[in-house]
């Protein structure tokens, strides 16, 4: 659960450098998504790490905004473009439900 909730902090660092990285800064939408939910999974993640038990609310929070990663090239930018995003949004949601079940 420590090595996955680790994982899940480094892509939410990737989603906050995404947006200068990948060169869709100029779509203020998928910017701000990226910013704001990257930062939540960031502290989510570091979150669900120091707890002992695997508290399910920080790794939902983090699920949740992994579904949002892995829908938004299909409706913010050109799928070309997000499919980074796409890949690591669903890395997201594997490893936060795989979370959601371990003690």
């Amino acid at each position: 659960m420590k090595t996955r909730c680790l994982l899940t902090a480094l892509f939410g660092l990737w989603f906050l450098a995404a947006p200068w990285v990948i060169g869709f800064a100029d779509h203020p939408v998928a910017l701000w998504i990226c910013v704001g939910l990257g930062a939540v999974q960031i502290v989510c993640s570091l979150w669900a790490y120091t707890q002992s038990k695997g508290d399910a609310l920080p790794n939902l929070l983090t699920l949740l905004a992994g579904l949002v990663f892995a829908i938004m090239p299909f409706t913010f930018l050109p799928v070309s473009r997000g499919l980074y995003i796409t890949v690591f949004g669903m890395l997201t949601i594997v490893f936060s439900f795989q979370n959601l079940g371990s003690k």
